[in-house]
């Protein structure tokens, strides 16, 4: 298609005469004021039954006709202007086709336009945060920046302004995160705080704060349970120790009455009756546990205080 400019004519009505009719319409409302008049108020009776039906009859057929030429002056006096009102609807509909038609042409050229636009913003954009490319993603896209009317310059300097302004942010919540970590073993690090980024300062500060008295807590938490678990290893090794020295012993006495039986066996045996003279009743106790221990029957023949 050719891009010699279109010339448009200019379409308008030069002349509209009204329909020009003929009739006796002053006769007409002349008997409509007389029959109006003659009937107003009018109450049938009896006696005027067979009139009011032959007026009726008079009326309907007037009516009729009213109608019939109403209808044939309406449908001649419109032909031509129903054509033309056809044929125009039909233009009207087809210059809208073609004017959309150029409108989403031109729609297309400016989407066009605007992309290739935003290529070379983005190429800009790169450039001024080649020092700190992570901070990109928190860059505030401005649409206008495709207007034609916004220049590269312009644009230089907002988004220059954004980076200044964001790696100030960034500087403060390393200082803040720097200061937190002085007082805890678990270090909270900026990739976990990031999201700070869009924060107003006041909201960095008492963030941080709230994620270090968190990490404090956490550590006196573990802390504390070390020292619980530590505590119950020591009673638990306590006990086993004890455990241990109770086996010893048990080992030692069965090893010591395998060793009395071992000798028993070799021992010759007697019958004997011991007396003792003036003995303490705790010692003839304890001699008694001790024959019971190794398995020694013993009789009392006889006992007397003294």
């Amino acid at each position: 298609m050719g891009t010699q400019e279109l010339q448009v004519i200019e379409f308008e009505v030069t002349e509209l005469v009204p329909a020009k009719v003929s009739s006796n319409i002053d006769d007409l409302k002349s008997f409509m004021k007389i029959v109006k008049q003659k009937y107003e108020g009018w109450i049938v009776t009896e006696d005027d039954i067979d009139i009011a039906k032959s007026e009726r009859t008079k009326l309907n057929k007037l009516e009729k006709k009213i109608s019939d030429e109403r209808k044939k002056i309406q449908k001649k006096a419109n032909a031509d202007i129903e054509i033309l009102i056809d044929t125009l609807k039909t233009y009207e509909k087809e210059v809208k086709g073609i004017s959309n038609f150029i409108g989403e042409q031109l729609k297309g050229y400016d989407e066009k336009i605007r992309e290739e636009k935003k290529v070379e913003v983005q190429k800009k954009i790169n450039n001024i945060f080649t020092r700190n490319p992570g901070l990109k993603i928190f860059l505030e896209w401005n649409d206008k920046w495709l207007d034609k009317s916004f220049t590269f310059k312009k644009i230089e300097n907002e988004v220059q302004k954004q980076y200044d302004e964001l790696e100030k942010k960034q500087d403060f919540i390393n200082s803040q995160i720097a200061k937190a970590n002085s007082e805890i073993e678990f270090m909270i690090t900026f990739e976990s705080m990031k999201f700070l980024m869009t924060e107003d300062y006041n909201v960095i500060t008492e963030k941080i704060e709230s994620k270090k008295n968190e990490i404090k807590q956490t550590e006196a938490n573990l802390r504390q349970k070390a020292e619980e678990e530590k505590q119950r290893a020591i009673e638990e090794a306590e006990i086993q120790k004890q455990k241990e020295i109770e086996e010893i012993k048990k080992q030692q006495i069965v090893q010591i009455e395998l060793q009395n039986m071992e000798t028993t066996k070799k021992e010759k045996y007697y019958d004997t009756t011991i007396r003792f003279m003036n003995a303490p009743l705790s010692f003839l106790i304890m001699l008694k546990k001790e024959a019971d221990r190794l398995g020694i029957e013993t009789e009392k023949i006889s006992s007397k205080q003294i």
